[in-house]
């Protein structure tokens, strides 16, 4: 699997059919699956959950887990589920103002409080530049 990261083959499981970035796959191609095989679904552009679950349905997978790749594919260093509860332990344990930094600090602050609101999660989620989608087949 060249140019998948690291982080995302942690996920991946020997038997798994997967589908890289920018891949168009067919239906009849999944049809020849047997029932419960597991296909994983990758896309490395923002806004890529409606992609990914559009994709998924068009081709009769049952979506059983969604992951972000942060901070891109290109530089995957976490794999994180997109869950907002999962995004709030990420932010609430990752984002700080970093030290030594005083031209903007209340603008940082600010920008870090409110990372941490729900909404603004779940925004971070759907927009982020990377996400993996095991499904199986149906």
């Amino acid at each position: 699997m060249i140019g998948v990261p690291e982080a995302v083959r942690l996920v991946i499981e020997p038997g798994d059919l997967f589908l890289p970035p920018h891949w168009r796959a067919k239906r009849r191609g999944i049809d020849a699956l047997a029932a419960g095989s597991r296909v994983v679904l990758s896309d490395d552009r923002p806004g890529s959950r409606i992609r990914l679950r559009r994709q998924a349905a068009r081709l009769g997978l049952q979506i059983s887990r969604e992951y972000v790749v942060l901070p891109s594919w290109g530089r995957a260093s976490f794999l994180v589920e997109d869950h907002p509860t999962t995004l709030a332990w990420l932010w609430a344990t990752l984002a700080t103002i970093p030290p030594g930094v005083s031209r903007g600090s209340l603008l940082a602050e600010a920008a870090v409080r409110g990372g941490r609101r729900a909404p603004v999660l779940a925004l971070a989620g759907s927009l982020a530049p990377g996400r993996v989608v095991i499904a199986s087949r149906q």
